[in-house]
């Protein structure tokens, strides 16, 4: 996208997170994916589904989705300045998933990332739960054929989306059982998710400020080899 360039942008239905709305971590993604290096993408307005939006860049450098009147939401670049915890196993995750906040309590069980209304192929499906003894949640993921760009590697919007939930659902285990809006994801993807391989997706909370809560969340492999990590702004929906 060059400085005279606007795209064309419509959320498809698929893509949701509360009802009638996108989810905010693929909408980052569709932003944050053209800057280099880490990108905080701010989200002003929950985004609608299934209308004509327009991205485009401005003279700073940032990049900017409106309805053609208003700014729906706005990416810098950033830096990130994160030291994430020891990763889990995979077989750990895949235990804290199953028990899962979202199996018993969702206020929004259609979302794209987490919800559990979705089935893999059509939702992310990550489903992260809490390890016993660490202030942190954890889902494994195996991502769905779809998601991979002619490169084989996850495309990034979907490796941004992957990144929002999971901090969610750390602040609802750490502050309770509210439902939260992301308002701002500053990510950095650090190698690319290819084809073929299971991946660890973790989260973990840090403050509640008022009726915002700030949060992280990171991707790594079975290894433990970090691929992309994240600090989040989350606000109360309730």
């Amino acid at each position: 996208m060059d400085t005279a360039e606007a795209s064309a942008v419509i959320v498809k239905g698929r893509f949701c997170g509360a009802p009638n709305t996108a989810s905010g971590g693929y909408v980052a993604g569709l932003l944050g994916q053209h800057l280099s290096g880490a990108a905080r993408v701010s989200l002003d307005v929950p985004i609608p589904l299934d209308q004509a939006l327009a991205m485009e860049r401005v003279p700073d450098g940032g990049i900017v989705l409106t309805d053609g009147v208003a700014t729906l939401a706005h990416a810098t670049p950033a830096t990130l300045q994160l030291e994430p915890p020891v990763p889990v196993s995979y077989a750990e995750a895949e235990w804290a998933s199953e028990r899962y906040l979202g199996f018993t309590e969702h206020a929004f069980p259609h979302c794209f990332v987490c919800g559990p209304a979705r089935d893999w192929g059509d939702g992310l499906t990550i489903h992260p739960g809490p390890i016993p003894g660490r202030h942190l949640v954890a889902s494994p993921w195996a991502p769905d054929p779809s998601l991979f760009d002619k490169h084989g590697a996850v495309r990034a919007e979907f490796v941004w989306a992957a990144l929002d939930c999971p901090a969610g659902f750390a602040l609802l285990e750490a502050f309770g059982r509210r439902a939260l809006l992301l308002r701002q994801l500053t990510a950095h993807l650090i190698r690319p998710l290819h084809v073929g391989a299971r991946w660890v997706v973790m989260g973990w909370p840090f403050a509640a400020e008022g009726r915002n809560l700030l949060g992280a969340s990171a991707i790594f492999s079975e290894t433990g080899e970090l691929h992309a990590l994240a600090s989040a702004v989350l606000a109360c929906a309730d």
